[in-house]
């Protein structure tokens, strides 16, 4: 049986994420971390944790590559 392809792209992106991943994690007051992704220009997260605005930032930016790569017509 076939794969999918919504299944194919989330993989993808998800090793495409592993090669660049350029991020900054800064808090707010002490009770909000706020991750930005440098590469991906006003893609953010936030987070109560330091790992939890990474963890976030990690599916805004596949979000964000996805539709960016289906605007510029990448195949999936």
């Amino acid at each position: 049986m076939n794969t999918p392809d919504y299944k194919r792209s989330s993989e993808r992106a998800r090793r495409r994420l592993s090669v660049i991943f350029n991020r900054l994690t800064r808090t707010t007051d002490g009770n909000l971390y706020i991750s930005y992704a440098l590469d991906t220009p006003g893609c953010m997260a936030q987070g109560a944790t330091i790992a939890e605005a990474e963890r976030e930032l990690e599916k805004a930016r596949e979000d964000y590559l996805r539709d960016w790569w289906k605007e510029i017509g990448v195949a999936w």
